[in-house]
């Protein structure tokens, strides 16, 4: 019976992580702010729509390695952005 109660639980929790996770991709994809996602090695894993708007680059080009921020990225600008793009990895392994 505890076993019962134990499964139902876990399927609200479950549900609710669901729910949690639909209202933040819609809030993500409807901020008119580029914003990318990344794994713990770096790899972009998401980029919203206001990507496409605003560089006019097709985002699965960016996701597959088709093109690159250095594409991106005005050539005065590259050192800058690695930095950053730095300090944000160094933060996340800490």
């Amino acid at each position: 019976m505890s076993e019962n109660i134990e499964i139902k639980k876990l399927k609200q929790e479950i549900e609710y992580l669901k729910k949690e996770v639909n209202f933040y991709a819609l809030l993500i994809d409807k901020t008119f702010d580029w914003e990318v996602f990344r794994d713990f090695s770096g790899k972009i894993k998401y980029v919203n729509q206001a990507f496409e708007t605003i560089t006019g680059y097709n985002k699965e080009d960016l996701l597959s390695g088709k093109i690159t921020e250095k594409d991106i990225v005005h050539p005065d600008d590259w050192q800058k952005a690695q930095e950053s793009i730095k300090k944000i990895d160094t933060k996340r392994n800490c």
